[in-house]
């Protein structure tokens, strides 16, 4: 991953599961290198999330919902770019 400006401070997070997890009704985005969560899209739906865990670990996505484990682990770490 090369740095690419504007210079500030990236926010990254990190999941791990036993189970793949999906992200569409926390509005993920694809992108090129990481997906992101729109800022305006994400805080609309955090306001209105009324549910049992948080909107952005994602749901657990398999083909048996009763035998797909939920747990998961999660993560964060910041970089800061500078200007060269």
């Amino acid at each position: 991953m090369g740095a690419s400006g504007p210079p500030g401070v990236d926010h990254f997070v990190v999941i791990v599961s036993d189970a793949p997890r999906q992200f569409r009704g926390a509005g993920l985005v694809d992108g090129d290198l990481f997906s992101t969560f729109p800022i305006q899209d994400a805080a609309r739906l955090q306001r209105s999330h009324t549910g049992a865990t948080p909107l952005f670990a994602g749901v657990p996505d398999c083909a048996n919902p009763a035998q797909c484990p939920a747990a998961y682990g999660a993560s964060m770490f910041s970089i800061e770019e500078i200007a060269p």
